[in-house]
C-alpha cells in the first residue's frame, strides 16, 4: 500500500518499515521488496550488500526474482565478490522457474564458458586447431578499413 500509495500516502519509508515486519517474519515475498528498497535506496540507505542478504533469504525459499536479481549481483561483483559460477547457480534456479530474462542470462553464460573453453583447449592440441586472431591474418576482404 506505501509502496505504492494505495489508499494512503505514498511513503517508502513507511512501507520500507512494513516490508521489513514482514521479511523479519519470513515473509519472501516481503525479503525481495525489502532488499530491492536497499538495492535503489529508496526509503532506506542505499546499500549493495543488504540488498544481497535479504535477497538470498527470499532465493533460499525459492523466490523466483530475489533468485535472477542475486544472480545479477554475482554476475556484476556489486555487494558480494563476482562470481560466475554463484550467478549461475541463481539464473539456473530462476531458469527452472521459468523466469525468462533468467534463461537468456543463464543460456548467455553457458555460451560464454564453452567458447572460452574451446578457445583453450585448441591451444592445447599440437599443430591443431591453433587459435589466430584476425589481427594476425591482417585483415583481409570485408575487414579491412
Amino acid at each position: 500500500m506505501f509502496a505504492e500509495g494505495r489508499g494512503v500516502a505514498q511513503s517508502d519509508e513507511e512501507a520500507g518499515k512494513w516490508w521489513r515486519k514482514a521479511a523479519d517474519q519470513g515473509d519472501a515475498q516481503a525479503q525481495y521488496s525489502l532488499g530491492l528498497m536497499f538495492a535503489e535506496g529508496r526509503g532506506v540507505a542505499q546499500s549493495d550488500e543488504e540488498a544481497g542478504k535479504w535477497w538470498r533469504k527470499a532465493a533460499d525459499q525459492g523466490n523466483v526474482q530475489a533468485q535472477y536479481s542475486l544472480g545479477l549481483m554475482f554476475a556484476e561483483g556489486r555487494g558480494v565478490a563476482q562470481s560466475d559460477e554463484e550467478a549461475g547457480k541463481w539464473w539456473r534456479k530462476a531458469a527452472d522457474q521459468g523466469h525468462a530474462t533468467a534463461q537468456l542470462s543463464f543460456g548467455a553464460l553457458l555460451r560464454i564458458a564453452a567458447a572460452w573453453r574451446r578457445l583453450f583447449s585448441m591451444e592445447r592440441v599440437p599443430g591443431k586447431y591453433r587459435y589466430r586472431s584476425p589481427l594476425s591474418r591482417g585483415f583481409k576482404g570485408k575487414y579491412r578499413g
